[in-house]
């Protein structure tokens, strides 16, 4: 590729990113407002949806009909860019499995016992297949137009497993190799798609 030719695709690859101004909000802030109005009169070009609750709540339930294909489609059709901004562990690995597996959850590193709150023991290989399935039906619900699935995880001390396995990594290698396992799924079906966490 010649220079020229390179110049013009690293200015393209800037301005897409710098182009990005939004706002995140929660289904709440849509009382008495009408965020996809407001952004397009404020020059915004994406709004994020963040389902707040913190780590462990249902998404889908928080986010109720903001996360509905009408209301994707309407944010699209006004000309806005949608992303959903989520924790999503109890998405991922649902709560009602921790009495019938609570190898799934994390080992607190204090007394050994399993957690049902936190993220998961990345190290379980039916947890990895348990957390692909469930992130890939999310992502098939919350399309953002973007391509850019942000999903986080409980982010606080103690929230990843500390069994003999995970406790060979540190909280971020165990979030890292959740999402590049995520990724690695998500891109075979989108080659476009990013994972944030």
């Amino acid at each position: 590729m010649d220079d020229k030719k390179e110049n013009t695709k690293i200015q393209i690859e800037k301005d897409s990113l710098m182009g990005k101004k939004g706002i995140v909000v929660l289904p709440s802030d849509f009382q008495g407002i009408d965020w996809i109005s407001k952004a397009k009169a404020l020059n915004l070009n994406t709004i994020g949806l963040h389902s707040g609750g913190g780590p462990n709540h249902d998404v889908l339930k928080t986010l109720d009909e903001y996360a509905s294909k009408a209301f994707q489609q309407k944010v699209i059709d006004a000309g806005l860019d949608l992303e959903y901004e989520n924790h999503v562990p109890n998405m991922f690995l649902p709560r009602t499995l921790f009495n019938e597996h609570p190898e799934y959850f994390p080992l607190n590193y204090m007394d050994s016992s399993r957690l049902i709150e936190g993220n998961w023991c990345i190290s379980n290989p039916e947890v990895r297949e348990l957390i692909l399935t469930n992130a890939m039906n999310l992502a098939d619900i919350l399309k953002p137009s973007t391509n850019r699935h942000y999903f986080w995880s409980a982010d606080y001390s103690g929230g990843w497993c500390h069994c003999s396995d995970c406790s060979k990594l540190t909280a971020m290698e165990q979030n890292l190799k959740s999402i590049n396992l995520i990724a690695s799924k998500m891109r075979s079906v989108n080659p476009k798609a990013e994972i944030a966490y």
